[in-house]
């Protein structure tokens, strides 16, 4: 299993194609199926490597009803002990059934959430970032497999992050910092965000980023309707 994971590993760009998380009990990989396979839709796969469970997602709605699980049902094929290459190979050969299925699941999605999911924005401030590089990565992987929209306004004494989207992609996206390693701690080991303070929170109307991950460190650089929100919690 180490073996197909450190291949896949070399095979595709991390953090883009493919990203790879290890926890206590098992090791998560997620494909980003639209920089792999085509560029219309926002499809990603999660693959647990120890159950061999794997599920479709749209990164852009995650956790409604166009979640759902590959099995004998929707391929044909068991998926039981299967490493995750092979399961990819499976999902490569099936991706037009899967996009005609995630299609029809999203624009039931999309049209419950026009009426039940209201915008949001939060803005938190950390204290420090011990490996820049890391934890930038991290942020952006965040918001693409949340869907968020997610602003770094960075300083010689200011961090201030910025995240927009659904309200319960907005959370989730919080929560991935608390439990995911995203810095090192002041002994170079993998440590979680613990310090997170939340400035701000509000409904929105629209979405005033425009990328899913941006990095700015001049405040005429934000969004004008940003200006008064970030510059009163700095």
């Amino acid at each position: 299993m180490e073996e197909d994971i450190e291949l896949l590993q070399s095979m595709y760009v991390e953090g883009e194609e493919l990203t790879v998380e290890h926890y206590t009990n098992t090791t998560r990989l997620t494909f980003f199926l639209s920089k792999l396979f085509f560029h219309d839709h926002n499809l990603c796969l999660i693959v647990d490597v120890i159950s061999c469970h794997a599920i479709v997602n749209d990164v852009k709605l995650k956790s409604k009803t166009e979640t759902f699980s590959l099995d004998s049902e929707i391929l044909g094929i068991s998926l039981s002990d299967s490493v995750p290459s092979e399961i990819l190979a499976i999902v490569s050969e099936n991706i037009e059934d899967l996009k005609k299925r995630l299609s029809k699941n999203t624009c039931e999605s999309l049209n419950k959430s026009e009426s039940d999911e209201e915008l949001w924005r939060t803005v938190y401030k950390l204290d420090h970032m011990r490996n820049e590089s890391k934890y930038r990565k991290c942020l952006t992987k965040f918001a693409k497999q949340t869907g968020c929209y997610c602003l770094l306004y960075f300083t010689k004494h200011v961090i201030r992050i910025v995240v927009e989207g659904e309200k319960g992609a907005v959370n989730e996206f919080i929560k991935l910092n608390k439990t995911v390693s995203v810095d090192v701690d002041s002994s170079g080991r993998p440590c979680k965000e613990r310090l997170i303070e939340i400035m701000s929170e509000s409904t929105i109307d629209t979405i005033a980023l425009e990328d899913h991950f941006m990095i700015v460190s001049d405040i005429h650089d934000v969004p004008a309707i940003l200006h008064q929100q970030l510059s009163s919690v700095i």
